[in-house]
This record gives structure tokens, C-alpha cells and sequence, in this order.
């Protein structure tokens, strides 16, 4: 049975934000008051977020492990991920953002839009 197991902890502007978790193969709920870190948490088991110090395994495949200087790609990691404002992942270009919800290449999409001399830039580099 797949087990996922977190510990890792966040610098957050004065203080630490710490998880420490194990679950099963189920489907679990996060909640709890806004800042209290639920977007913060699922942004680092994606991937989208490095804390300063942790680990987070799913059975026996490391995804981070801050000490032995392991960090799978968000996109290698067996997990999804729904944004509350729905917006492109920033570590990606443009081109592959398209090529990831499309799932394959998908050069003409960005052609259709007119936005292919864009492909290389990343999210934070738009307006």
C-alpha cells in the first residue's frame, strides 16, 4: 500500500512553518485558517515550493530529501495539483506549460494564438 510520509519545514518571514505527516493511499482534506499553510504544504509535495529542510517519500520513492541534495521534478512526481487561481506553473516556459496540459508537443497551439515567440519565456516574465 502506497504510504506518503512529509517532514519538512518552510522560513516564513519571522517564523517556521513544519509539517510532519504519514498517510495511506486515500484521499485526505487540508484544512485550517487562512496563512495557517495549506497552500504551502501542497505546493512542496508538488514540488512548486523548496523548503529550507525536509523530506517527503511516496512508499519507497524519495521526491526531496534536503540532506542527500534530492529533488524530483514537479512533473516526476506522482501527484496533482489545482492551484486556487488556476495559473501557469512559474518554474515552466511557455511552451511547456502548453506541452504539459496538453500532454505532448503542441508547438501550433502557441502559432494559433500568436504567442510563439513566447515559448521560451517563463509565467513571471509575462504580463
Amino acid at each position: 500500500m502506497a504510504q506518503l510520509e512529509i517532514d519538512i519545514a518552510l522560513a516564513r518571514r519571522a517564523s517556521e512553518f513544519a509539517v510532519e505527516l504519514a498517510v495511506d493511499a486515500e484521499t485526505i482534506g487540508v484544512v485550517g485558517p487562512s496563512g495557517a499553510g495549506k497552500t504551502s504544504l501542497l505546493r512542496t509535495i508538488a514540488g512548486l515550493e523548496r523548503p529550507h529542510r525536509g523530506r517527503i517519500t511516496l512508499t519507497d520513492e524519495v521526491w526531496l530529501d534536503t540532506e542527500a541534495g534530492v529533488r524530483l521534478t514537479p512533473e516526476s512526481r506522482r501527484v496533482g495539483y489545482v492551484p486556487q487561481d488556476y495559473g501557469p506553473f512559474p518554474h515552466l516556459t511557455v511552451a511547456a506549460n502548453v506541452r504539459f496540459a496538453a500532454k505532448r508537443h503542441r508547438p501550433v497551439l502557441l502559432e494559433r494564438l500568436g504567442i510563439a515567440r513566447l515559448a521560451g519565456a517563463r509565467p513571471p516574465q509575462l504580463s
